[in-house]
């Protein structure tokens, strides 16, 4: 199938960088992020175990916790800390900021990983969880079975977007669309929030989406044609397009 628009949802900047990409096959991008993100406005300071501790680690889950995450540190918070990364974005985002840290190792690059390298890297103290609200969830219990005291603190919370009109009257126009969802709560949210004509489009066109789980939200929601990418990443999302020999 020849595709004539293409509807990108993930959240800025990989909106941007995905949406050139497919551009550049032919196709019209038509840009719908469904969420903004803001700061928690939370300031993470030393608490008792903090101070206690001979071992203390910062551990961030995302590039994004990154940015909300390192303005939310008390200064004194850095100071002999050691930092871990859950993989190479977030370490990359690190490294900007100049701070050097654990990874967690690939292929997986998963909380599971992170917690088995730290379980033979570090002995345990106190650790502070930098992330998105309910986001991580096997982290805390994981690093409290090896001995840490953890808080967990939400720095950046979702701002969630409507369709603009512009986009909408896009897809009214398209005749053949493909729509790349990489988040269930996304594709909900913007499906419910779209006229039923917008719909129509996506349910006969091809959706790409990034899990299982993601798969069987968009098939429940009634599109047809879903193809699941081997991963997140963007490169993962323009494979899987390549694949259908777009």
């Amino acid at each position: 199938m020849v595709y004539t628009h293409a509807l990108v949802t993930r959240p800025r900047p990989l909106l941007d960088e995905l949406a050139g990409w497919l551009e550049s096959t032919g196709m019209k991008p038509v840009a719908m992020p469904a969420f903004d993100f803001a700061s928690t406005d939370e300031v993470i300071a030393a608490d008792d175990d903090w101070r206690a501790a001979g071992s203390r680690l910062l551990l961030f889950t995302s590039p994004r916790a990154v940015h909300f995450g390192l303005p939310a540190l008390a200064g004194p918070m850095l100071w002999g800390s050691r930092i871990a990364s859950i993989g190479p974005a977030t370490t990359r985002s690190l490294s900007d900021a100049g701070l050097a840290c654990v990874q967690a190792p690939g292929p997986a690059f998963d909380s599971e990983a992170l917690l088995e390298h730290l379980a033979h890297s570090l002995e345990p103290g106190a650790a502070v969880i930098l992330t998105a609200p309910g986001g991580r969830g096997a982290l805390q219990p994981g690093l409290e079975a090896l001995g840490w005291r953890v808080r967990l603190v939400p720095v950046y919370r979702r701002v969630p977007l409507d369709p603009t009109s512009e986009a909408i009257a896009k897809l009214e126009k398209a005749d053949r669309v493909l729509s790349v969802w990489t988040s269930g709560q996304a594709l909900e949210h913007l499906y419910a929030r779209v006229p039923e004509k917008v719909q129509r489009r996506l349910r006969h066109g091809t959706a790409i989406v990034v899990s299982d789980r993601l798969a069987e939200v968009a098939r429940g929601l009634g599109l047809r044609d879903v193809r699941v990418a081997e991963g997140p990443s963007n490169g993962d999302i323009l494979k899987c397009f390549h694949g259908l020999g777009g």
